[in-house]
């Protein structure tokens, strides 16, 4: 995990958006309907301040499927770190 964390920082520096931008690679199971919409999501983990580099990857197949509006917005702010990978 450390190897893939280090690449990932070292794209971001690389190949990040400048002027304060960020690029997001959201990555969710085909098919799936989540209580909140994505972009609740990625505003929920932006909030915890998950989301601080300029380019990271969202995964959200990791949550658990039954969850009401919120305990998914509770799971995001307690899981966020393994969510959004960087």
């Amino acid at each position: 995990m450390k190897a893939i964390a280090r690449r990932q920082r070292r794209l971001a520096y690389q190949l990040g958006p400048e002027d304060g931008k960020r690029l997001l690679l959201v990555v969710c199971p085909a098919g799936s309907e989540e209580v909140l919409d994505i972009d609740r999501c990625i505003q929920i983990l932006d909030d915890c301040e998950f989301l601080t580099h300029g380019m990271g990857l969202v995964y959200l197949g990791s949550i658990p499927r039954g969850l009401n509006a919120d305990k998914l917005e509770q799971h995001l702010r307690v899981h966020g770190a393994v969510i959004s990978l960087f």
